[in-house]
């Protein structure tokens, strides 16, 4: 009998190592020499139990212990000088070997954690060939070969033959033999099979379940579907985001167990809702993180990207729903806290906003009224303008008017002097004219018995009340009356050259034309006429003596205009000079004032000038103060994350946001600072967040993956480098 109980165990055992591989039905030994004994129901379930071991609770504390080793080996390159060979630039061969080799356990644990070591250690070779040579890690160089033979080691040891620790599968207890009571031994020839699961189905329990799947199938992509258009217009703050992106991955989830879509299609359509979202650039939806969701999305459905299998872990991980329902609820808090917080800043910025507009329209109140005071000058300006223009314009009607009025008594004036050289036909005494005085010895010297050789100069007689009238108004405008009689002195020695030009003392008989005593006479007369005594203008002179030249009919026209010209001459040059000298005036009093204008646009360019250097003085303080606060900010930052206690993959991930909005404001003043070195200060911030999660993470008891943090982290800094 304890052969047989001892055969039985056996062949137990060897069913549950070798049917879970094989499949194939468990037959008994074909011959026995005692007869076999049935166990009980009772023994058979103990015997097919496992043995209680640990193994499962020791895995992960195991990994634990190593990753925390792995992390901590790492870390001994981020000081400058150690574990660095400088002749080869690549790390001591000691600290190599440990790290392959604590690569390979780690990887032969779990191979979901391979792409997290490669990029580990890439990102820690390159660091420190930063530190050390002050230079980017290139193809070709030591330390680059190094990466790649880690990649090697790691792909060596994935594909290394693993073991899988298949679930439990209970399977019909096996028909065991009835037991014979006899005398004689009793050959027992073969054993009945195990019973096997029936396959066959009616043909109409075949076509309902082939409508069921048809319906289920529908339903699941109407559901994907719906949830793909949430993602792409819905979710205003994370917590609605963070739902609808986790019933996005329940519905992927619901498709791939039916079978009825690749996980590729999967991937491509969630990739567009994301790419959707992000172009519509709504600003009320709440931004999500392209890479980042598509990591998280690859892990719900179990595909791994190559770069990205080691992302936060999705809900469906977590079997224990108890502990799953316990963190919704918190991560339900925190987000409403956070909510509360956005909403509170969000009223506060409205606030601002209101006392922003108040004070614009209190300055655009004081503009407007600046403008009415502005306006109300221009006003009064423009009325100045107008009235000056008024006045100017009234001025010129009654100088237009004095002037007429003056054309006219200059025209009686030469017609005096015209009619005093015309030939008369001799009247009456009684029916001459108030000319008669002068017409007639003109008369009797031009028309004479011999007037050619009549050459008695015309003798002046007295003026009658009208010509002394015309006179009179002609030297009107001269106040002094010294002044008017000088006037009317050259007035009468105008007259006197004009009657006597054709006298032996004035006339060219040869040329036929006054000889130059009277043209240098006269040219004297038009000068005190013109400019000394102001009574005429130049062009009204020349008139007058046109007229009475003309009227004479002693000169050819010729003769008269060049007459006319040569007495100008001298008016000409005077008004010539005259101008010459204004010109000069100007142009000296414009060279004062270009000379004045650079000497104070030379004292204003360095008044500029060193308002400038002030200013980037000032600026260059304010910049620096603020680097110093931001730089304490950054410090209390990193403490906070390191004290930080329970923290989970959401936590971590919004320290790492906070963290890259504070190392993007440090990297932006450090450029804008001569004495800081950006690149050397993007490499410290890597340094030392990745430092702080790994405190945190060792004051923690809690495992959260914070590797990712760092990847995310440090791929955000080297693009704000680039």
């Amino acid at each position: 009998m304890n052969y047989v109980r001892t055969l039985l165990i056996i062949t137990i055992f060897l069913f549950r190592a070798d049917h879970l591989y094989t499949a194939e039905p468990l037959l008994a030994p074909a011959q026995s020499s005692e007869v076999q004994l049935p166990l009980t129901i009772d023994e058979t379930e103990n015997l097919l139990k496992p043995s209680p071991t640990n193994t499962a609770a020791e895995t992960p504390i195991e990994e634990k212990n190593t990753l925390d080793t792995w992390n901590e080996h790492l870390d001994l390159l981020t000081i400058k000088g150690e574990y660095w060979d400088a002749a080869n630039g690549i790390p001591l061969d000691s600290w190599r070997d440990t790290a392959f080799s604590l690569a390979e356990k780690i990887v032969k644990n779990d191979v979901n954690l391979a792409e997290m070591l490669k990029t580990s250690f890439f990102d820690a070779i390159s660091a420190k060939v930063t530190l050390e040579t002050k230079k980017a890690l290139k193809r070709g160089t030591p330390a680059y070969i190094l990466t790649e033979e880690f990649d090697q080691m790691i792909k060596a040891a994935i594909q290394l033959p693993v073991i899988e620790t298949l679930p439990e599968i209970k399977q019909p207890a096996p028909a065991l033999i009835p037991e014979i009571v006899s005398s004689e031994p009793v050959a027992v020839s073969e054993i009945v099979p195990l019973p096997q699961p029936e396959s066959t189905t009616t043909a109409e329990s075949t076509t309902s379940t082939d409508q069921s799947a048809e319906q289920t199938a529908e339903t699941l992509q109407q559901e994907w579907k719906a949830q793909l258009a949430k993602i792409k217009t819905e979710g205003i703050n994370s917590f609605q985001t963070y739902e609808i992106v986790n019933k996005t991955h329940e519905a992927a989830q619901n498709l791939l167990r039916a079978g009825h879509i690749k996980e590729n299609d999967l991937q491509s359509q969630f990739l567009d809702a994301l790419e959707s979202r992000a172009v519509a650039g709504n600003k009320d939806l709440f931004p999500l993180n392209i890479q980042q969701e598509m990591t998280l999305f690859n892990n719900a459905i179990h595909i791994f990207n190559p770069a990205e299998q080691y992302g936060y872990p999705s809900q469906y991980d977590y079997p224990q729903q108890p502990i799953m329902a316990q963190n919704n609820a918190q991560s339900q808090q925190e987000f409403a806290a956070k909510e509360s917080q956005l909403q509170d800043q969000l009223k506060n910025l409205e606030q601002q906003q209101e006392e922003d507009n108040k004070k614009y329209m209190i300055e655009l109140k004081a503009l407007q009224q600046t403008q009415e005071d502005e306006k109300e000058k221009n006003r009064k300006l423009h009325a100045s303008i107008q009235e000056k223009k008024d006045r100017e314009a009234a001025l010129a009607k009654k100088h237009a008017e004095l002037e007429a009025e003056m054309q006219k008594i200059r025209a009686a004036y030469a017609q005096q002097l015209a009619a005093a050289q015309k030939p008369v036909t001799p009247e009456p005494a009684a029916a001459k004219g108030i000319l008669s005085a002068i017409t007639d010895p003109l008369y009797n010297w031009w028309y004479g018995i011999n007037p050619e050789q009549s050459t008695a100069p015309i003798p002046r007689v007295s003026r009658s009340p009208e010509q002394e009238n015309v006179l009179n108004a002609m030297v009107a405008n001269i106040a002094d009356p010294a002044d008017q009689n000088a006037a009317k002195a050259v007035l009468t020695r105008f007259d006197d050259l004009l009657l006597n030009f054709r006298s032996a003392e004035y006339w060219d008989a040869q040329r036929k034309r006054p000889n130059d005593k009277w043209i240098e006479e006269m040219r004297l007369i038009v000068k005190d006429i013109v400019l000394q005594h102001k009574i005429m203008l130049l062009p009204a002179v020349g008139e007058i003596v046109g007229q009475s030249l003309t009227a004479s009919k002693a000169m050819s026209e010729k003769n008269i205009q060049k007459t006319i010209a040569e007495i100008k001459t001298l008016v000409q040059e005077i008004y010539a000079e005259e101008q010459r000298q204004k010109d000069a005036a100007e142009q000296k009093a414009q060279l004062k004032r270009a000379k004045k204008e650079q000497k104070q646009l030379a004292q204003q360019r360095i008044k500029d000038e060193q308002d400038r250097i002030q200013a980037e003085e000032k600026r260059k303080i304010q910049l620096a103060t603020s680097y110093k606060e931001q730089k304490k900010e950054w410090n209390d930052f990193l403490l906070h994350v390191r004290q930080r206690k329970n923290v989970t993959e959401q936590d971590n991930h919004q320290l790492t946001q906070e963290a890259l909005q504070k190392s993007q404001a440090l990297l932006q003043l450090a450029g804008e600072l001569p004495n800081k070195n950006k690149t050397a200060l993007s490499q410290k911030l890597k340094q030392k967040f990745s430092v702080a999660l790994l405190d945190q993470q060792r004051n923690n008891d809690n495992m959260v993956n914070i590797h990712r943090n760092i990847d995310t982290f440090n791929q955000n800094i080297n693009k704000m480098i680039q």
